[in-house]
């Protein structure tokens, strides 16, 4: 896997530049026009006249002007302190604001999920079970986004790519919108069966074209069409995603991948979004090495956006990452057997977490706190422990590493962390801590499951070791 791939250095650069960069290339104008000028007036020096403008009286001259430079240069140096400061708690506010908003959004989802595949609902509630669900992850996409923005203007934004098919992104993302596709009546005409391979991070690219994807369904209505198709160039596919939707005005087009802005008129006020999918779908792709353009013959005429992006050699391929088997063709009761801790101070998301570990057949205990966690664990050894992070008074750093401070099956027994913090960052601090997984809330039940199966392979009982 590769360690891991920062945004392009041009992309930075621009971004510190709207704070850094104008600060000290003026402090450094004016220590160049300064020298400039001291070394011209050097020149000049021949003698003192009784006016006080020989060398006596310009020295005291230039002695006012360069602490008055001095002091701008100081001014200057504030300000940008103070800028950077701001923009730090700018990051931290929203790192809050992310965690406070995806708990709850964690449980909305969840238990929409478990309840959708029911056959006994009524169809009223099976319909307004939809309606939750798709307005529930309009609300995720759009904290993804704000967040995502975030990390750019920051420079944490990262990529990590692997080997991997394309195609396995653009069915995901067509899955993920279709139901809001069949909402409005569009139909979707996708012709794609590429086997390129790209190196790419598989949920980058899948932002990339859900945003798309979105954008277009966002433009097209009722009983419009969305097509995409692919093609191929050496060394490169690109994917062709067109509609016959608003279309876009040929003034606005070279703004179209702007952050924060919108064609004028072409949405309801009550429709408007914060403008920043596109942006860091061009973001993304070029972090990639690859392009994204737009195109349209005008309003009312449609619009294509097509993403182009570097392929590998044709021997790489064996290395892609074949898409895993979906949890619900797995056996009825995939975690049957198993002993399961699971630790969260939300009591909504404890309620659920004991639903769905308890559906798929594990023997699970639910902690509402690290100590009761502990409590727990002294009495029974778990197969797997599942944790939240960000718990008070003893987080879920600290209850593992109580927990691998007790020896034999608790230096052995394997844990997966969830949070709400979805970043980068917490991702490889997670792995530091000696997390065997890192699932992000809101948390879709089968991912949960999937996670469980996997590292339960690592636990002391499947290697024969035994447990208490």
């Amino acid at each position: 896997m590769h360690p891991g791939m920062a945004l392009p250095p041009a992309l930075l650069l621009a971004i510190d530049a709207a704070v850094g960069w104008p600060v000290w290339t003026l402090a450094g104008l004016i220590a160049l026009s300064s020298a400039f000028w001291f070394s011209r007036r050097g020149d000049d020096d021949e003698g003192d006249d009784a006016s006080g403008n020989g060398p006596a009286g310009r020295a005291a001259q230039d002695a006012i002007r360069i602490r008055e430079l001095q002091e701008t240069v100081d001014e200057l140096t504030r300000l940008r302190a103070a800028a950077l400061e701001a923009a730090q708690r700018r990051d931290e506010f929203l790192t809050t604001i992310s965690h406070e908003l995806r708990s709850p959004l964690n449980a909305i989802l969840g238990w929409t999920q478990v309840l959708e595949p029911r056959r006994d609902l009524p169809p009223d509630v099976r319909d307004a079970l939809h309606v939750i669900r798709r307005n529930a992850l309009r609300q995720r996409q759009l904290l993804d986004d704000l967040v995502d923005m975030s990390r750019v203007v920051s420079g944490a934004l990262r990529i990590e790519p692997r080997p991997m098919r394309i195609q396995d992104a653009l069915d995901e993302a067509c899955q993920a919108v279709r139901p809001e596709m069949d909402r409005k009546g569009i139909l979707l005409d996708c012709v794609v069966d590429s086997p390129a391979i790209v190196s790419g991070d598989a949920r980058r690219l899948q932002q990339v074209l859900r945003n798309l994807l979105s954008n277009a369904i966002r433009f097209t209505p009722t009983g419009g069409t969305i097509a995409v198709r692919s093609t191929s160039g050496p060394n490169e596919v690109s994917l062709i995603i067109s509609d016959t939707g608003a279309g876009i005005d040929s003034g606005f087009l070279p703004h179209v991948f702007e952050p924060f802005r919108q064609q004028p008129g072409a949405l309801p006020r009550d429709q408007t979004t914060f403008g920043l999918g596109l942006a860091l779908s061009r973001i993304i792709v070029v972090g990639h090495g690859g392009r994204v353009t737009a195109f349209s013959e005008g309003p009312g005429r449609g619009s294509v956006f097509t993403v182009t992006l570097p392929t590998l050699a044709t021997e790489q391929s064996e290395t892609a990452n074949a898409p895993g088997d979906a949890p619900e063709t797995a056996a009825v009761a995939p975690l049957t057997g198993l002993r399961v801790l699971a630790v969260d101070d939300e009591p909504d998301w404890r309620e659920l977490l004991g639903h769905i570990l308890g559906a798929a057949g594990a023997d699970a205990r639910i902690a509402a706190s690290a100590a009761e966690a502990i409590q727990i664990f002294e009495g029974w050894r778990p197969d797997v422990v599942l944790t939240d992070i960000a718990m008070p008074i003893t987080d879920g750093y600290g209850l593992l590493s109580s927990i691998r401070g007790r020896g034999g099956a608790g230096r052995a027994v394997p844990a997966i962390a969830m949070t709400a913090h979805a970043g980068t960052q917490e991702r490889t601090r997670t792995a530091r801590a000696g997390f065997a997984e890192h699932l992000a809330k809101p948390i879709p039940p089968h991912e949960l499951i999937e996670a469980v199966r996997r590292v339960a392979d690592q636990s002391p009982r499947a290697k024969g070791a035994g447990s208490a």
